[in-house]
């Protein structure tokens, strides 16, 4: 009788173990349905695209940038933060009310909650790092745009 008890105890703790496990996991799941749609990018908007090649791959996004700069391929300032405040001669206004924000496809870098943009049939997830601290990962694309809010 008593090894019954111990048996039933044994499977109602395993299945409540496994009951949060589930729960768990489902809370930590987004859908589709609960990411901000993408703003899809036009023509008219104010946006630059950084294509890294594998060489790149390990070094920051801001060591890429300044690279970048040094070749004539790009032109922005930054702050004592290492915040990106202008781009291409388009800077960040003193009240922010718009800014150069980052998105990128490298998916271990990126929060859809934040923000997402669509470019060429393809979904970019704001980016969670800032470019000073932000790893390039190969074939990874990262995109500055000059966004309103």
């Amino acid at each position: 009788m008593k090894t019954r008890k111990i048996l039933v105890l044994s499977l109602a703790l395993v299945l409540l173990v496994l009951c949060l496990c589930a729960c768990s996991a489902k809370e930590n799941e987004q859908s589709q349905d609960d990411l901000p749609t993408p703003i899809e990018l036009t023509s008219t908007d104010l946006f630059v695209v950084l294509t890294p090649d594998a060489s790149n791959a390990g070094t920051t996004l801001l060591e890429y940038m300044n690279n970048e700069k040094a070749n004539g391929n790009i032109d922005f300032t930054t702050d004592s933060t290492n915040m990106v405040t202008s781009i291409n001669g388009t800077a960040n206004p003193a009240d922010y009310s718009k800014c150069w924000m980052l998105y990128t496809t490298d998916s271990n870098n990126a929060n859809a909650t934040w923000g997402r943009i669509k470019y060429q049939n393809t979904i970019y997830d704001s980016a969670s790092l800032g470019a000073a601290s932000l790893i390039i990962t190969n074939g990874a694309i990262y995109i500055w745009y000059y966004q309103s809010f």
